[in-house]
């Protein structure tokens, strides 16, 4: 079962980011979860609620930090960010399910 995140842990979280404001001032993952006392699950837990259910304009970067986006332009760099995970892995389920469709039909063909 998975852990939820406390609304204590989301807090402490959030503090810290709030000391990291805008893409110059980005934050490893690593150095969030130190400075928050929790551990890389736990934050990264943490960044959904404070986005999904708190509002919080959170942004994750290539390099694999976050920040609080502070303009227009850091917002749309984080959705084209997320936006192209979700094309890749769309394209890697749909490849995964041509894979697997091939191999079947090359197991019954060799059934036969």
């Amino acid at each position: 079962m998975k852990a939820r995140i406390t609304s204590v842990e989301a807090d402490r979280v959030n503090a810290v980011l709030h000391r990291h404001v805008g893409a110059a001032f980005v934050i490893s993952r690593d150095n969030l979860a130190e400075q928050a006392g929790l551990s890389d699950r736990k934050v990264r837990q943490a960044v959904h609620e404070l986005i999904v259910n708190r509002g919080v304009p959170v942004a994750s970067s290539p390099s694999g930090g976050y920040f609080i986006c502070s303009t227009q332009a850091e917002l749309e760099e984080a959705v084209h960010f997320i936006e192209s995970y979700r094309d890749e892995h769309a394209q890697r389920a749909r490849c995964l399910r041509e894979a697997f469709a091939r191999l079947a039909a090359e197991q019954l063909y060799l059934a036969v």
